[in-house]
């Protein structure tokens, strides 16, 4: 077992100035109520359902089952602006616009995928339809949007012009994900623009919404910006070596997931590129059912074309990239904490 993490050694715990991510779940998990009190009926129960928020429903608590999620890139909003400025608040139009557009790609991912459950609750779809589950997803898109250009600083106005251009980078990476479903090679630099798209962008885009929201300067801005797509890439990196040999206990998902689903990760287009083993090219070529045999064998093709070993190489790489980013960014060590416990929270798990 190991495990990616940022170096957090050097930072101060006892910072007062920057929000902790439990104080930022439950303000955002608050502001994110009253802005779905604006959605027409329909879409308004589609979203409660979907961010477990039914009166019916007792475990609703930010982070629970059954909840809203962790709010990554919510936090990550406010405790870039907690580190800029000391003010936390400030980026919290942000931070809640940045949660309604990643929702609402949840709720279009969850029909594309066929998925069932999310957060150990039935998903939107199968409660509510593909229509009304769709319809909802953009209703969310466009209060994003709106949270963003009622902000009364004109700071508000440049945070949605970045997140229409993540949103605009999102699509492209989940068409690329759809495409590579059809598509017997798929070379390692095209998965990882969509890793890029899919993933990261949004995580950029979050780290910048607060940096811009907060008053930073351009430069700082950047640096950020990279830091979040850094931590980004590294996640996806991370989540696709679980994808593989996860332990079910930690993933929540079977042994192999990916396998079976004949996904075309990141690690996998790396083996496949290698071209070593006609049989793997022949296993993701194929459309056939799967078997347990079938997971096994192909996780060792996989892992002795060395894929294991590049991509856990290719996700410390991109956390010693958010570690540089992050101190290009001029912010004070005594301020950096938060942002450096999130980043391990998101590229810390053990596989």
């Amino acid at each position: 077992m190991s495990s990616i993490a940022l170096d957090t050694t050097a930072a101060d715990q006892g910072d007062a100035g920057a929000l902790r991510p439990p104080a930022a779940r439950e303000e955002i998990a608050r502001m994110l109520r009253r802005a779905l009190r604006g959605l027409h009926a329909p879409a308004r129960r589609v979203a409660l359902h979907h961010f477990g928020w039914c009166e019916q429903d007792p475990a609703a608590s930010p982070g629970g089952p059954g909840g809203p999620g962790k709010m990554v890139r919510g936090t990550l909003a406010m405790q870039v602006a907690g580190a800029m400025c000391g003010d936390p608040s400030v980026a919290l139009a942000g931070a809640v616009a940045v949660e309604l557009t990643h929702n609402s790609t949840l709720l279009k991912d969850d029909v594309m995928d066929r998925d069932v459950t999310r957060r150990q609750r039935p998903t939107a779809w199968t409660v509510f339809g593909e229509s009304q589950t769709v319809l909802a997803s953009d209703a969310l898109l466009t209060l994003a949007f709106s949270v963003l250009l009622e902000h009364p600083a004109e700071s508000g106005l440049a945070a949605f012009r970045f997140l229409a251009k993540a949103y605009q980078d999102l699509l492209t990476g989940q068409a690329m994900d759809l495409l590579f479903e059809s598509c017997d090679r798929v070379g390692v630099d095209d998965c990882i623009r969509m890793a890029d798209g899919k993933t990261a962008a949004l995580l950029a885009c979050s780290t910048r919404i607060g940096a811009v929201l907060a008053g930073a300067q351009p430069y700082q801005a950047d640096a950020l910006e990279d830091f979040g797509r850094h931590l980004g890439l590294a996640f996806q990196y991370v989540d696709d070596i679980l994808g593989i040999w996860g332990d079910p206990a930690t993933t929540g998902k079977p042994a192999g997931s990916d396998i079976a689903a004949r996904k075309k990760s990141l690690p996998v287009t790396y083996a496949l590129a290698k071209g070593e083993d006609g049989s793997l090219a022949g296993f993701y070529a194929e459309r056939t059912a799967v078997s347990r045999k079938d997971v096994a064998r192909i996780a060792i093709a996989i892992e002795e074309a060395g894929a294991r070993a590049w991509a856990a190489d290719q996700a410390a790489r991109h956390c010693s990239a958010a570690e540089e980013s992050l101190a290009r960014a001029g912010i004070p060590v005594e301020r950096q904490q938060p942002l450096r416990a999130t980043a391990r929270f998101v590229t810390a798990r053990e596989y």
